[in-house]
């Protein structure tokens, strides 16, 4: 069949393809030694469209898995170059369907008989197709539903997949490291395995619809039990346009930017109040209906943010109000945001760069602000710092990359119903109840922070007096003579290494180029390779006694 899934050769072709994809990246490591600064930004730019495309239409190939996986890395974006996501974000909703005769039988395996003998006006063309698989309409007991069937084999294929993915990231590890790959792995494995245990989403649409019963303007559909069996999930069909669909919702006469209040209002009440979440607010998942009302659909993301990791929340957010730096950085290594190995003085000062920053500007100057401009402002080459090194130091905890991505997604689609919104001064209210907790008050926790502050003045002028002890005692002393010595030998050990990097690598290109023949390229990177060979060894004659 066209859409078979498993194939010969997928993990070699997968991996092959990976290869493909790094050399050029490779090979951008060395044309930026080259090349001025903007040709290579537009060099960069041009490799990274193109590298998505090629990304995007390969997955669409392969389908099942490939497809979430290009799904999940165009929603955490703010990890690459938005160029590198532009095109995987077609992967959203441009999923090609299947015929139904490949689907069929999943209804006999799970219901014994077709979906023509079960529901009435049952719809074989899907009105959704996804990664996993896809949605029909049908009428049951006089009620419009939605019929949501996963494509046969999926699970088998599933497995085999991720086990492809593992070694992927494990080459991507090797030439590119910085990352905490394993977390983006165990997230997304965990994330997919979710999403075909149609049991984990029924237990989430039980949830959500107990927090939000008292909401009017919320619609999230109940599921119908008896034909919600195995491979199949039936729900309550909801009408409307999805949240994008701006010119839909102009022939509803419903003004776009309320609609964005709403959905803002709504997510807001399930991070900060209630404390779990709908993970994947992509327009596909969110319908808006002639009323105005919102509609939720797709359970199989959500989250929780467990008890704990609100207290924590909340001091870092308490800290970062009071610009509290080292217990900023204390409560965020408590989260889990720091490596065991960071430089705790490093992330101060980078602690301390964001909070000047922010204090510069008011709420209503961020509005005005193109992304482009915000991201100026808060560009750590300000302070010397590269974002590899921020790398270094950070990882992102399994809690939290389901967040942040909901924001992220969140963001994006508000931001299209509603470019001028302010989502600081809508999210205010919930995070001021969200800070205070549901069993704190305001004055026990100025009462904290006042006693903290009065222990702080009280041992400053026996700090400020040892200080000045010390210093008259002469203990504290400063060899300026050493210390131009040390940095002599950083700066000669540092092109050193440079110079053997370089080396290395020109000459493993030598090689390539030698094995498939093509010999004029591969004398010119034997030239530059012994090039940097004899700077090195002139760099050793000349710096020995250092």
């Amino acid at each position: 069949m066209k859409h078979r899934f498993i194939k010969r050769f997928r993990f070699t072709r997968v991996i092959f393809f990976t290869l493909k994809i790094l050399l050029r990246y490779i090979s951008l490591f060395f044309i930026r030694h080259f090349v001025p600064n903007f040709v290579y930004s537009k060099i960069l730019k041009s490799v990274n469209l193109a590298t998505s495309k090629k990304i995007r239409n390969y997955f669409f190939r392969l389908q099942g898995t490939y497809i979430k996986v290009g799904q999940f890395l165009s929603v955490i974006g703010n990890i690459f170059a938005p160029e590198i996501t532009k095109y995987l974000k077609d992967l959203q909703d441009k999923v090609p369907p299947r015929p139904f005769q490949e689907i069929l039988p999943t209804f006999l395996h799970e219901w014994g008989a077709s979906p023509f003998e079960i529901l009435e006006d049952f719809n074989f063309v899907p009105i959704a197709s996804a990664s996993l698989g896809q949605v029909y309409t049908a009428n049951y007991k006089g009620e419009k539903v939605a019929v949501k069937v996963l494509y046969p084999e999926i699970k088998q294929i599933i497995e085999k997949d991720l086990n492809i993915l593992k070694s992927v990231l494990g080459l991507i590890e090797f030439f590119f490291p910085g990352l905490d790959y394993g977390i983006l792995y165990n997230e997304f494995a965990d994330m997919i395995l979710k999403e075909i245990d149609f049991n984990y989403e029924k237990t989430n649409i039980k949830r959500l619809r107990q927090l939000f019963s008292e909401e009017p303007d919320v619609i999230i559909p109940k599921y119908i039990d008896e034909l919600s069996i195995g491979n199949i999930l039936v729900t309550q069909f909801i009408e409307g346009c999805k949240i994008d669909e701006i010119d839909k919702m102009k022939e509803y006469r419903l003004d776009s930017k309320e609609i964005a209040k709403n959905l803002l209002d709504v997510y807001f009440k399930m991070i900060f109040k209630h404390g779990f979440f709908h993970s994947d607010p992509h327009p596909g998942n969110l319908i808006v209906t002639p009323e105005g009302k919102l509609g939720i659909i797709d359970f199989g993301s959500a989250d929780t943010i467990s008890n704990d990791n609100i207290t924590l929340i909340r001091k870092v957010l308490r800290a970062f109000l009071f610009k509290d730096l080292s217990m900023l950085v204390q409560h965020i290594e408590e989260i889990g945001f720091l490596k065991p190995s960071a430089d705790k003085e490093e992330i101060e000062k980078i602690a301390y760069f964001f909070l000047q920053r922010m204090s510069a500007f008011e709420v209503k100057d961020y509005q005005r602000m193109t992304l482009n401009e915000i991201y100026k402002i808060y560009n750590l080459k300000i302070i010397g710092v590269k974002f590899q090194q921020l790398l270094k130091h950070l990882q992102i905890p399994r809690n939290y990359l389901f967040l942040g991505r909901t924001i992220t997604i969140l963001v994006g689609v508000v931001s299209k119903l509603d470019p001028e919104i302010n989502i600081l001064n809508l999210m205010i209210p919930h995070l001021r109840k969200f800070l205070l907790g549901k069993t704190e008050g305001l004055k026990s926790m100025l009462k904290e922070d006042l006693k903290k502050n009065i222990h702080y003045i009280s041992q400053l002028p026996e700090n400020v007096h040892k200080t000045m002890e010390t210093i008259n005692s002469g203990k504290i002393r400063v060899n300026l003579k050493e210390m131009k010595q040390e940095i002599r030998k950083i700066y000669v050990l540092g092109h050193q290494f440079i110079y053997t990097l370089l080396l290395i690598m020109l000459g493993s290109f030598s090689l390539i180029f030698h094995l498939n023949d093509k010999q004029g390229f591969s004398q010119i990177f034997a030239g530059g390779s012994f090039f940097f060979g004899f700077i090195l060894l002139v760099s050793f004659i000349r710096n020995r006694k250092t």
